[in-house]
């Protein structure tokens, strides 16, 4: 599995959809920008389910924010959308294993500050709301209690919460039946990040709040997946950081064969963060991985990234996947 915040690069660079294809069955995808008038693109052999906002931006047929999940069709019968969130902040994936198991993600994508979708306050997250109602977390928070009675939780996605190497707070019954925090060293939960930098907006303590109050840990950086103490987010403008996170209960650890963030694709904003889970969905192995086929439907904003395409991969004559533009 993988988690990219794409910033809407399904648009301008096509080819990172595909490779990411080639190692993953499932993909979770955060600021797809979708939009009421422009959807995603079509890739043979998979299927999509998001959510976006009902609205797009001024003069362009671009949405923001938007998350979704692109899978293989022949796991479909596996995999269910059980929640959008009206604002397009999370969606809710339960996934069906081989042995029966259910596991439960949700894949969030929660704007930054400054954005008018945000969330507002400095008090408690949770009981604060936003210029488009009630904080995320909330409804969030009452989404665990619910599926984590039915099978194991994880979240993954974009918080945009700095934690630098924090961890989430175990709390443990004592002898005298009073709850104790639990240190993290004596559990094995520590953590070490590569992003030192200052919480400014308080959504890092926010996002460990969350944590806490259902008993779940952050799972980046921990010392049993070398490689996933690293940076996530590369802005343009500078300000390296991680705010990409896989989340869940320490007791699942278990669960997860493999974790690690990849390189930051060239172009790109955010890495790839690529996660095993010790589970078997697939009816039957394919041993030849076809080639996919990414349709983008092109319209005048594409124009320029149309003619590039054209240009770069008709001169080279030799590319394993195809892209192909539908202009009607």
């Amino acid at each position: 599995m993988t988690l990219w915040n794409c910033n809407g690069a399904l648009w301008t660079h096509p080819g990172r959809l595909e490779e990411i294809l080639k190692v993953s069955d499932i993909l979770f995808l955060v600021e797809t920008h979708q939009s009421p008038n422009r959807g995603l693109p079509r890739v043979d052999g998979f299927r999509w389910e998001s959510v976006f906002r009902q609205t797009s931006r001024r003069h362009t047929t671009r949405g923001s924010g938007g998350v979704a999940i692109l899978f293989r069709r022949e796991i479909h019968n596996r995999i269910e959308i059980l929640k959008k969130d009206l604002e397009a902040r999370f969606m809710w994936v339960k996934i069906l294993t081989s042995k029966d198991q259910v596991i439960f993600i949700v894949v969030c994508y929660f704007p930054p500050k400054g954005s008018r979708y945000n969330m507002a306050g400095e008090a408690s997250i949770v009981d604060e709301g936003t210029p488009h109602g009630p904080s995320p977390y909330e409804p969030l928070s009452d989404d665990i209690i619910r599926y984590s009675s039915q099978g194991e939780v994880f979240l993954v996605g974009d918080f945009n919460a700095r934690t630098q190497s924090r961890q989430c707070t175990i709390f443990q019954m004592d002898r005298n039946l009073e709850m104790v925090n639990v240190d993290p060293l004596a559990l094995g939960i520590t953590r070490t990040s590569k992003d030192q930098g200052a919480d400014a907006t308080s959504f890092g303590h926010h996002l460990l709040e969350l944590g806490s109050r259902h008993q779940m840990i952050i799972y980046n950086g921990l010392a049993k997946w070398p490689g996933s103490e690293e940076l996530t987010c590369f802005p343009h403008g500078g300000g390296e950081s991680t705010v990409d996170y896989l989340i869940g209960r320490p007791e699942a650890t278990h669960m997860v064969n493999s974790f690690r963030v990849a390189p930051c694709p060239i172009g790109a904003d955010h890495s790839f963060l690529y996660f095993e889970l010790k589970c078997d969905i697939s009816h039957a192995t394919n041993s030849s991985q076809p080639t996919h086929h990414t349709i983008i439907h092109f319209t005048h904003e594409l124009i320029d990234i149309y003619s590039r395409h054209v240009h770069a991969h008709l001169s080279s004559f030799v590319w394993p996947y195809v892209c192909v533009f539908d202009l009607s």
